[in-house]
């Protein structure tokens, strides 16, 4: 490379690297909103059965409307780490999910979430045994938006977050009082 061509490539890196750091500041200065939040559950059975009621598979069986599309089907008999498949969530918008560890002697199941109202999200589920016969699952969301309109998603999450726990309450027992 002669001289010539070597000082053209510095101004080429150097403009690159001023515009990639101003974006940067640009995305920085702007703090974007977030949510974290968490709840329990009882669930009335022992922790072995109450952990797949919370994987991609075993939540339809109480949540009206779960219907996961996996990327690779064999993932939806395995449920491995790093899974994907998507949804249809609130408004039915699509969201894609990452299994990102599905851990059953630890009683751990955890999700990735990027939605499309401009929203990562966050989901670890612990279940543990309470009593004999009986389960808690700890369930926590962190929520943080990516854009103005994830700001607002986040907001009216915020505000609707205390509800999630007596609906997946009632759902849960519903789904349990009708298992065999």
């Amino acid at each position: 490379m002669s001289a010539r061509s070597y000082v053209r490539f510095l101004r080429v890196v150097a403009l690159v690297a001023a515009v990639c750091v101003t974006a940067m500041q640009s995305a920085l200065a702007e703090d974007r909103a977030a949510f974290s939040g968490s709840f329990s559950v009882v669930v009335k059975t022992p922790p072995q059965r109450a952990l797949p009621l919370f994987d991609p598979v075993g939540e339809a069986a109480w949540a009206p409307g779960w219907a996961p599309v996996f990327a690779r089907e064999s993932d939806r008999t395995a449920l491995p780490d790093g899974a994907v498949f998507t949804t249809r969530g609130h408004g039915d918008r699509p969201s894609t999910w990452v299994l990102q560890r599905y851990d059953r002697r630890a009683g751990e199941i955890a999700y990735t979430v990027f939605d499309a109202a401009d929203v990562v999200v966050g989901i670890h589920v612990t279940v543990r045994e309470r009593a004999p016969g009986t389960s808690e699952a700890l369930v926590r969301y962190d929520v943080v938006a990516t854009s103005a309109a994830g700001d607002r998603f986040v907001q009216e999450f915020g505000s609707s977050f205390p509800h999630m726990q007596p609906h997946w309450q009632h759902a849960l027992d519903a789904a349990i009082a009708h298992q065999p």
